[in-house]
């Protein structure tokens, strides 16, 4: 027990308001594939900065984190929807024909939901991505991950929900207000894969559709 109270996850998630969605007639879904980077200020101008100025620190962000981030989302979307979800090889045939520097996320979102023909399409992006050093009882730094996920409505061309996860894995003793989080997580230090996990399963307690 007292090996397993040692380690702890500071928990950095917000959500927006839950918004009002009509969910009659099993609205479709497409996960756009992750943007690596951000554009620095305000987590809520992400949609309407283009490509070419996010950016992201030098050994934050994984090289494959992306991939690694949209395939758990389509994954955690799928057990939710399930055939609603747009299969992620046919969002990656048509997002490749669409994105160019100069756009915005959420203009390729638009165009993605209507070249696909769903009603809502999520877009997400990855700025840290840091893996732990070290092994599960002990390390010389910790996991760290930081994304955000926004689910645009086609038709609006508006950004509905929005959620963000920002964390720095700490130890249990560092901070005991967020023990639960810390044991829900398994209580140990964690890689970066589980603790972006957890942190998907905490973005997307509040998602809207259902």
């Amino acid at each position: 027990m007292l090996v397993c109270a040692v380690f702890f996850i500071n928990a950095c998630t917000r959500h927006s308001p839950p918004p009002k969605i009509d969910n009659a007639g099993n609205k479709s879904i497409a996960v756009m594939p992750f943007i690596k980077g951000r554009k620095p200020g305000n987590i809520s101008q992400i949609l309407s900065c283009p490509y070419e100025g996010f950016c992201y620190e030098d050994g934050e962000l994984q090289t494959n984190a992306n991939r690694i981030m949209t395939e758990m989302l389509q994954g955690k979307l799928m057990a939710k929807l399930e055939e609603r979800v747009v299969p992620l090889n046919k969002v990656k045939r048509v997002y490749a024909r669409l994105e160019y520097p100069k756009a915005t996320p959420l203009e390729i979102a638009e165009k993605l939901g209507t070249n696909i023909g769903v009603d809502y399409v999520m877009v997400g992006n990855i700025w840290r991505y840091r893996e732990r050093i070290g092994s599960s009882l002990g390390v010389d730094k910790p996991a760290s991950v930081a994304f955000a996920l926004y689910l645009v409505n086609v038709e609006t061309g508006k950004a509905v929900w929005h959620a963000s996860f920002n964390e720095t894995q700490q130890s249990l003793s560092e901070n005991l207000l967020k023990a639960p989080s810390f044991f829900k997580c398994g209580a140990k230090w964690l890689i970066a894969r589980e603790l972006a996990r957890c942190g998907m399963d905490e973005a997307l307690k509040e998602f809207p559709l259902r």
